[in-house]
């Protein structure tokens, strides 16, 4: 919880103590007084292991104790211990309630609170709207139920990672990971159908203003990745082929050095020695010209048109018997 101390939120769950549980009057039923009592103790329960340093815990102990007697003052202290876990879409939910209550007995001063926690917790949340599926499937967000489509209201969810998961009631999901913003408005798009299971999500997030796809759910083309691998291969085989070459030329400035010298085997190798350098340097050239073909479709092309430019995109290395040639464009 920003900018808040211990001793704060204890002296707020010390009001709560006095004034959530009243005691009941005479004639109040047993069952009541039985789940009054119940509440208390979750409550304490809950005290005690915030001041341990477990707020999770704390916050569960809460929620019970809200269950079993809904007090408008327990909305503030679970609101400030969910901010305490930074859940924001939790404590800015709580907050909120506890402003539309209409407790007679919050000073102008507690309101003035709340007023500025909501403010501060809206810059803090995103808002999720889930559309384009068929009705009755099931919604999580970060693998929790939301409701069912159709949702009635955009679900508000916390700055940062966003997973959204459809069920539908054949069985089939759909996931989509993204990134959210404060004060974004997101909208994550399904089709009609889900895909079959293990097939690739037909899922498509559409983020708003303030919205940051997540970078796991996007990639290089295909085109690029075969660029790579070709560029790759070609330098390996320029570097091997470079290397015998020369060896190759060692070879040819012995025998040059031996005396009487065969002209027949000079010849040989001299023309093998030419060969490999010319090889190895058009390798070497076909692994440029690859890694230039990978950079264009790794930052100007969409996967969609590197498919359809793959095919004249790669480099083609042929050999013949005067040498070798290279083809391809970009």
């Amino acid at each position: 919880m920003t900018n808040r101390s211990l001793r704060t939120l204890a002296l707020a769950l010390a009001v709560a103590t006095a004034t959530s549980f009243p005691c009941l009057p005479a004639r109040a039923a047993a069952a009541d007084e039985d789940r009054t009592g119940q509440a208390q103790r979750h409550f304490r329960r809950g005290v005690e292991l915030y001041e341990e340093g477990n707020p999770n815990a704390a916050y569960v102990e809460f929620s019970r104790a809200y269950e079993l007697a809904p007090r408008p003052q327990l909305l503030f202290n679970l609101g400030q211990v969910a901010f305490e876990t930074q859940d924001y879409a939790t404590a800015l939910g709580h907050f909120r309630a506890y402003a539309s209550a209409g407790d007679d007995n919050v000073t102008p001063e507690r309101r003035a609170q709340v007023q500025a926690e909501i403010a501060k917790l809206e810059k803090r949340v995103a808002l999720l709207e889930v559309t384009g599926a068929a009705p009755g499937a099931e919604v999580l967000v970060n693998d929790v139920l939301v409701g069912t489509l159709p949702l009635a209201a955009p679900v508000t969810v916390n700055v940062g990672r966003v997973k959204v998961t459809l069920n539908a009631r054949n069985g089939r999901s759909s996931t989509r990971v993204f990134d959210a913003t404060g004060g974004a408005r997101l909208v994550a798009r399904f089709a009609s159908e889900s895909p079959r299971p293990g097939a690739a999500s037909a899922a498509e997030a559409v983020p708003t203003a303030g919205a940051t796809p997540s970078p796991g759910t996007q990639g290089l083309s295909t085109g690029a990745w075969v660029a790579w691998g070709l560029s790759g291969v070609l330098l390996a085989g320029a570097a091997t082929t470079g290397a015998l070459a020369y060896r190759s030329s060692e070879d040819l400035a012995d025998l040059r050095a031996r005396y009487p010298a065969s002209p027949s085997a000079l010849d040989d190798k001299e023309s093998q020695t030419k060969t490999l350098s010319l090889v190895a340097d058009g390798l070497l050239v076909g692994a440029v010209v690859s890694a230039l073909v990978a950079i264009v479709a790794s930052t100007g092309d969409t996967p969609e048109r590197a498919r359809r430019a793959e095919s004249r995109h790669r480099p083609t290395l042929s050999f013949h018997q005067r040498g070798f040639s290279l083809q391809g464009g970009f």
